[in-house]
């Protein structure tokens, strides 16, 4: 139907650059999220009710970013494989390789074996998400692969970010609702 209704032929090179950025807009949606949540906290640090919980958790955002890397992570091994002997837009192959250096690998291998990423020329969607700290999509790929990303809003911003690992004392003390964390079998 997609290709039916196609005005034009998206190319690979096109294809990959939608994509990242349609996770990168998820990403870049997070950080007010997860600022609104720890403002929230810092004036009310009790347990929160379902309903507060509901506000500031993030699950659905994550998973929703997680999606799409993963739809990213299967375009972008499917193009390198169908077009090997091809030229293509060095940067976004740059970026895409940051984001994705095992890619011959399972997203599993890959995540434990990523190394922390730090900002490069080859960074794409930097973004930063608390006060004198930033990341690109390839490190906020690697903590969400790992697991160090918590969507609970009892978690403190480092916590949130995974530059912490949790539970936080808070989350492991209030009830939680809805959690998620990424399932690297479904790739």
């Amino acid at each position: 139907v997609q290709t039916r209704l196609a005005l034009r032929h998206e190319t690979d090179e096109q294809m990959l650059t939608r994509l990242l950025k349609a996770a990168c807009d998820e990403l870049r949606n997070r950080v007010p999220a997860i600022q609104e949540g720890a403002a929230y906290l810092r004036k009310n640090p009790g347990c929160m009710n379902y309903a507060i919980y509901d506000t500031y958790s993030t699950p659905s955002r994550d998973r929703r970013v997680f999606d799409d890397l993963l739809i990213l992570r299967r375009a972008y091994r499917e193009v390198l494989q169908t077009s090997r002997n091809s030229i293509w837009n060095t940067s976004i192959q740059q970026q895409l390789h940051k984001i994705f250096p095992l890619i011959e690998s399972s997203a599993a291998q890959e995540a434990s074996r990523m190394p922390a990423q730090s900002v490069t020329s080859t960074s794409s969607c930097l973004i930063d998400y608390m006060p004198g700290r930033r990341m690109d999509m390839a490190e906020f790929k690697r903590r969400l692969f790992l697991g160090w990303i918590s969507n609970n809003p009892h978690d403190e911003s480092e916590y949130r970010w995974g530059d912490l690992r949790g539970p936080s004392q808070r989350a492991h003390s209030c009830q939680s609702w809805d959690p998620w964390s990424p399932d690297l079998s479904r790739e």
